[in-house]
């Protein structure tokens, strides 16, 4: 679990917002494992004073602006505070419960107006915004923006057999040198789509069947890129869709064996352009992927970053591969599903051991963070209680401990398995999948 503590009381006067250990930011904390036989203490905080970001948003006529979202990201860690109401109201907005620090404040349209989105000052990319310094327990004020009119592409999409229009296809347009600035439309019933909000730049255009009821079109990227300068807007980005396969098949636990839902599948393309797809798995375990073009594709099951499923069970790759590498292709044919690609997950991994005191007294309410080597993870925190701990549903790999206060306990020094003083200095221990790595203990020292 990932707890944050943030202040609701009037945004004049408040807190800064913060995750368990003193992360500034929501959604910036350590993942907390917890034991379900018995309560997990000592996940405290102790709260700073928050500052605030305040402003108007107007058009270029000065016009007062309803409905414009306002969002400040802290540059430190990439948490992101939403305005106080999401978004402005006559114009104004507030954001509270800002740690102090630098920074970027961006405005985008959550109406209907066209709008493109900006970022402070008056800037068209998040990399050229200008700071923002907030102060604790103070306002930092006038951070507004001009919001100027946005760019459209606009197109319609048809049949490529019978040429009818398709409605339901989700439309989508990003920029590949700036991936904070794209937008996206979806097709009426004549299929023709319009794409709004979009900033001055070049846009790649991707169109995916979002009606899981209709036909089994292949999704499409479109070859080269749109060019859109705001308040103008691009006509004829048009798409010919064509049959395509799916993939489907069967995701289970090893041990016991029993089906899995919400496992996230993705499946990957072997060639750069074609697109890949999610597929989630069904209350039977099953799933089916459908809207592939011909062609090659690698599949992965139980993705750690899905936000759907069991948390529990070690993802692999088909058929049973413990890397994208060495995973075997599945081949996908127009108008075909390839059937039969089905996993059986095992369990995570898990660390377990003892934490005692100089006098080898066992402590209760010290932290023990399992800190994965991957750059992509998060720390995993365990609360020892009566001296043992244990740190579940760990994604197989190595992994450094660290034995620190913090968690109820206070006053011990920080320490690395095994009597290291040290990340740096601190022994690897390899969790494999369903299996765990006992008599990792600490003795903690004043």
């Amino acid at each position: 679990y990932q707890t944050d503590f943030a202040y609701c009381g009037p945004p004049a006067a408040g807190f800064a917002g913060q995750s368990f250990r003193a992360q500034p930011g929501p959604g910036s904390g350590q993942l907390i494992s917890v034991d379900p036989s018995s309560i997990t203490s000592g996940i405290s905080a102790v709260m700073q004073p928050g500052g605030l970001i305040s402003g108007t948003v107007t058009s270029k006529a000065g016009r007062r602006l309803t409905n414009i979202c306002v969002a400040a990201t802290y540059l430190r860690n990439g948490s992101v505070t939403q305005a106080d109401n999401e978004a402005t109201v006559y114009g104004k907005y507030t954001i509270s419960g800002l740690a102090a620090g630098a920074y970027s404040v961006e405005f985008s349209p959550c109406g209907r107006a066209n709008y493109a989105s900006a970022w402070y000052r008056n800037k068209s990319k998040a990399s050229a915004a200008t700071r923002v310094i907030v102060r604790a327990g103070r306002s930092t004020a006038h951070i507004g923006a001009v919001m100027t009119a946005g760019g459209t592409i606009s197109g319609h999409i048809s049949d490529a057999a019978t040429k009818a229009p398709v409605r339901n296809v989700c439309v989508y347009a990003y920029s590949p040198a700036t991936p904070d600035v794209y937008g996206q439309a979806f097709t009426g019933p004549q299929g023709n789509y319009v794409v709004t909000d979009l900033n001055t730049g070049s846009y790649q255009m991707e169109f995916i069947p979002c009606n899981p009821g209709g036909k089994n079109y292949a999704a499409q990227l479109r070859h080269g890129l749109v060019h859109v300068t705001a308040g103008r807007a691009v006509s004829g980005s048009n798409a010919a869709l064509t049959a395509g396969g799916s993939v489907s098949g069967t995701v289970t636990s090893a041990s016991p064996v029993a089906a899995q839902s919400g496992i996230c599948v993705d499946v990957v393309p072997t060639v750069a352009g074609q697109d890949g797809t999610l597929a989630i798995t069904a209350a039977g375990g099953t799933y089916v992927a459908g809207n592939l073009a011909p062609g090659t594709y690698k599949v992965f099951f139980g993705d750690p970053a899905c936000p759907y499923g069991p948390y529990s069970l070690a993802s692999q790759w088909y058929s049973n591969q413990p890397s994208q590498a060495a995973a075997t292709p599945v081949t996908v044919t127009a108008g075909h599903t390839a059937t039969g690609i089905d996993a059986a997950l095992a369990s995570d991994g898990q660390i377990s051991g003892t934490v005692t005191g100089p006098t080898h007294a066992k402590l209760t309410g010290a932290c023990v963070a399992a800190v994965p080597l991957g750059a992509r993870s998060l720390p995993v925190i365990a609360v020892t209680r009566g001296g043992g701990y244990s740190v579940i549903d760990l994604t197989p790999g190595r992994y450094r401990v660290e034995f620190s206060s913090g968690c109820g306990a206070s006053g011990y020094a920080t320490q690395w398995w095994k009597n290291a003083s040290s990340q740096a200095k601190a022994t690897t221990i390899t969790v494999p999948a369903s299996t765990v790595r006992t008599g990792i203990d600490a003795v903690l020292r004043h």
